[in-house]
């Protein structure tokens, strides 16, 4: 039985998770709020707040994909506008790879050992340039287990891109990790076209040997790849990360609650899904890190 919030909750936490990630299809804004409210009242607040203006429809204009981002001129219910609600613009044709960086992004939310996540456009200038010098990731997230707890960049590939292009990001990855100097140590690639997900993996045969058990390469953007051992075990809904915010004050990195007075009122049961078992002995390790 799900123990169903008041709808005052369920409004702003609708327009908080749309307001992070900028796009979101219906499947993924009802998953994100599955541990929350049974569907037939997510739906029905849903309807209302597109009936008042709150959200917006939006195409990809070649291709049979739709999605609902805030509307960029809402200016109604005051309870669901503070400090965060800077609703983004986005041009139609990046709704694909929008909606795949939500769907890697939300997706890590599942994962027991993910204990916080930042999507690129939470990361103000100063932030994204202490993460790593020369990219800007699709985002960040912070794992935690027993062995270490560091972040890692999130980068997610819809599309072909040159040689050269695929080399200087690379490049510049291998730059933040070997330096020790900024706040990522790690990279997770999702690369759902074979050919662009064979590109990359030719590519980091270039790596140095001792940095590339801090790159991790995988081509299905459920993330069921993943090594439950590093990861952790996958729930069935959300985990605390996704109530988490990135902040960073005086050079302290923290993940605080987006909801100081409402907690997840439940965690789900573990859902086991079907892994390759570890192949992989004991990696030197770069700056703390396990990742491969």
């Amino acid at each position: 039985m799900f123990k169903t919030q008041c709808s005052p909750f369920i409004r702003p936490y609708i327009f908080k998770q749309l307001n992070r990630y900028g796009v979101m299809t219906l499947p993924q804004l009802q998953r994100m709020c599955a541990h929350l409210t049974g569907k037939s009242n997510f739906y029905r607040i849903f309807q209302n707040l597109k009936r008042d203006g709150v959200i917006h429809r939006m195409a990809h204009p070649t291709k049979p994909l739709f999605a609902y981002r805030l509307a960029p001129d809402y200016q109604g219910d005051p309870d669901l506008l503070d400090e965060d609600a800077k609703p983004f613009r986005y041009r139609d044709v990046d709704l694909e790879h929008a909606l795949m960086c939500t769907e890697v992004l939300t997706r890590l939310t599942y994962f027991e050992n993910i204990t916080g996540i930042a999507t690129e456009y939470e990361l103000t200038p100063a932030d994204a340039k202490n993460f790593c010098p020369h990219r800007r990731p699709d985002g960040i997230g912070q794992l935690t287990n027993e062995r270490s707890k560091f972040e890692f960049a999130v980068e997610v590939e819809t599309s072909r891109k040159s040689l050269a292009r695929i080399q200087e990001i690379i490049r510049g990855y291998v730059e933040m990790i070997d330096s020790g100097a900024y706040d990522g140590r790690a990279v997770l690639l999702v690369a759902p076209r074979l050919g662009v997900y064979t590109a990359y993996e030719k590519e980091l045969g270039s790596v140095p040997e001792k940095m590339r058990h801090c790159f991790r390469l995988v081509v299905k953007p459920d993330l069921s790849e993943l090594k439950t051992e590093i990861f952790g075990q996958v729930r069935t809904t959300p985990d605390s990360s996704a109530e988490r915010m990135r902040k960073s004050n005086s050079g302290e990195i923290e993940y605080l609650p987006m909801f100081s007075t409402h907690p997840l009122p439940h965690r789900a049961p573990y859902r086991p899904i079907p892994m390759d078992p570890v192949t992989d002995t004991e990696s030197q390790v770069c700056h703390s890190v396990d990742f491969e």
